[in-house]
Order: C-alpha cells, then sequence, then structure tokens
C-alpha cells in the first residue's frame, strides 16, 4: 500500500536519511527502530510532507505523492500523531477533533466523531474541557483521535508512549490494534521497542540515516539480541 524508495531526506544541507526503502501493507504495522539520531522522526515527518524529500520516491497505492504537500498528503489519505501529541491547547476536546476532519462534508462528523469516541470513551466525557488541560495520556488519545478524523489509510505515529503512564500507553496500543484490525496501515516509531515490536508486522532499522535491517515482526521477537547488534 505504501512504498518507499531510495529516500533522501534532512534539513538544509544536513541529510538526516539516505537511501531508505521500505514497504507496507494494507493493514500492516510497520515499525522503525534505531538509537536517537537514527532517522525515525525524519522518515515519519518526511512521509506526512512535513520534510521535503531530498531524492527517492514515495508512492501510495500506486500514487506517486512525493511532491505533495502535507495538505495535499491529508487528501491522499495519510494522518501524522505527531511526537509531543501537538494538540491545540485553547481549543476543547471537540473543536480539536473538528480541527482533524476540517475535510469532510458535515454529513461525516458524527460517524467520524464517533468511531474516536469508541475508541477512547474518556474524551467523550472530557468533550468540553481544554485539551491543555488534559493528562498526558489523555492529550495522546486525542492526537490519534484528531488522526482518524480525516479517515486515513496510512497512520503515521511518532513516539507512541513517550512520556505516558503504563495505563495510557495499553489504551493506546489497543486503540491502534483495533485500527488496524478495519484494515488501517500504521508507521510507528517508539521508544519502548519491545512494546512495539509486540504489534509490529514488519520491522526496519535505522543508523545514522541508513537501514541497517529489515524483518519480519516475529524475526525481530523471536532475537531479542539481533537489533540491539545493528545499533552497536
Amino acid at each position: 500500500m505504501l512504498a518507499v524508495e531510495g529516500l533522501r531526506s534532512g534539513y538544509g544541507s544536513i541529510v538526516a536519511v539516505d537511501g531508505v526503502s521500505f514497504g507496507v501493507g494494507a493493514g500492516e504495522t510497520l515499525v522503525l527502530v534505531g538509537p536517537n539520531g537514527a532517522g525515525k522522526s525524519t522518515t515519519i515527518m518526511t512521509l506526512a510532507g512535513l520534510v521535503a524529500p531530498l531524492g527517492g520516491r514515495i508512492t501510495l497505492d500506486g500514487v506517486d505523492v512525493t511532491g505533495a504537500d502535507a495538505r495535499a498528503r491529508v487528501g491522499h489519505g495519510i494522518a501524522l500523531v505527531p511526537e509531543g501529541r501537538r494538540v491545540f491547547a485553547d481549543l476543547t476536546v471537540s473543536e480539536n477533533l473538528l480541527v482533524g476532519a476540517h475535510r469532510l462534508p458535515r454529513s461525516a462528523l458524527a460517524s467520524g466523531r464517533a468511531r474516536v469516541l469508541d475508541l477512547f470513551p474518556r474524551l467523550g466525557e472530557r468533550s468540553r474541557q481544554l485539551a491543555g488541560s488534559l493528562s498526558g495520556g489523555e492529550q495522546q488519545m486525542l492526537a490519534i483521535g484528531r488522526a482518524i478524523m480525516s479517515v486515513p489509510r496510512l497512520l503515521l505515529v511518532d513516539e507512541l508512549s513517550l512520556g505516558l503512564m503504563p495505563r495510557a500507553v495499553d489504551d493506546c496500543y489497543a486503540a491502534l490494534a483495533a485500527l488496524q484490525r478495519d484494515g488501517l496501515s500504521i508507521v510507528l516509531v517508539e521508544q519502548s521497542t519491545e512494546r512495539a515490536l509486540g504489534v509490529a508486522d514488519a520491522v526496519v532499522a535505522l543508523d545514522s540515516g541508513h537501514v541497517t535491517w529489515t524483518g519480519t515482526g516475529l524475526e525481530a521477537r523471536s532475537n531479542p539480541g539481533l537489533l540491539s547488534a545493528h545499533f552497536a
């Protein structure tokens, strides 16, 4: 469903990702792992259209989206849950969800909101509360919900569990599992490698902007030392 071929990306004269290639099938979860500075977040940001690629090709269901900006990529079915959540603190929970659905017709809002609240009932209880007053876990739920409101086919999640309590992490992973069962494809960057590998269909290890290992989630889970050997 997603094909990334020879992706090269960075900031100004700094190349953070160089020659990265991988693919994600429909309804699959691919996990990007690697040490700090490996290029994981840059890869995610480039897929979302927030960092312009310097080379390579990105296709979604055979459609070349390499030159599309972030707004256009939302239209193609790509949504981002950014690192740090980035909710709109001065807007309510309901208003944040509406922002995520800005491209949808009004007739689709109710069903989209119902889907999010089914995943995260707590957001329904907080619907009139300012997003900035939510706990970190609730903000992460809202960030996921806001992305889901755009009805994506590909969800990009950067550092899902960063700074969250274990219960909130469990809730967010349960939501991703439910979305995957519904056919959503997911690319996940996660500091908690062990937890991420538990949901991975495929794994790509990065180091210094290069792919050092690729394999199935089962292969990675079966050999705990396999990935760490690439980060020595």
